[in-house]
């Protein structure tokens, strides 16, 4: 994504978000606030986010389940966790899974969150390098199999271990060759999540 940066911070507690707001706003950024996970996943259904600024601990979805399901269903979005002393082992329990980039402990020092932000947002491509990577795989491999069965033979297994063998050429074809609903059946969630020089590359 280009142009102004965009930030979602998520926290149960008005005064920890005014004060993450405060520091934030004055870096540029586009924010967004939430106050609870509900909150959270209406606001990146809706807008682009580039950062996840959550809370731990948040009443009925906490912030360890939410961080999850972004990380699953907006893979793109670089996630960072806000821990109180009491959640730091969840908090470098995520970071070990992959659900997180960084941690920031409460009390914070505004000096040490501006840091943090700018060299997130200085590597925000080469951290979702992953995360794309893994989305244009699943993307591709579900194109195939949808093309498998509507057209038989585009992929032929070799081998006992199943390797496919695709001829890129005839893949390109078929897609170029697609009608007006056979190219929205490709617009799926999968297809959806990239951005557009991805999707670009994969539909030729």
């Amino acid at each position: 994504m280009s142009g102004q940066k965009s930030v979602l911070i998520v926290d149960d507690d008005p005064p920890v978000v005014e004060a993450l707001r405060r520091t934030l706003h004055r870096e540029g950024y586009r924010l967004f606030v939430a106050y609870d996970a509900a909150q959270a996943l209406s606001v990146l259904e809706n807008e682009s986010v580039d950062v996840l600024v959550s809370d731990l601990e948040m009443p009925e979805m906490n912030g360890l389940e939410l961080l999850a399901r972004v990380r699953a269903q907006w893979p793109e979005v670089v996630r960072i966790v806000l821990t109180g002393g009491g959640s730091l082992e969840s908090a470098i329990s995520a970071i070990n899974q992959g659900e997180v980039h960084r941690y920031l402990t409460k009390p914070w020092s505004n000096d040490q969150l501006r840091e943090m932000m700018r060299a997130t947002m200085a590597r925000l491509e080469a951290l979702r390098g992953p995360a794309r990577a893994q989305v244009l795989s699943r993307a591709q491999e579900t194109l195939r199999r949808e093309l498998d069965a509507q057209y038989p033979g585009i992929l032929e297994v070799v081998r006992s271990d199943e390797v496919y063998v695709v001829d890129d050429d005839r893949l390109r074809t078929v897609l170029r060759a697609l009608d007006e609903p056979g190219r929205a059946r490709f617009q799926s969630a999968e297809l959806a999540a990239m951005d557009d020089e991805t999707r670009a590359a994969l539909m030729g």
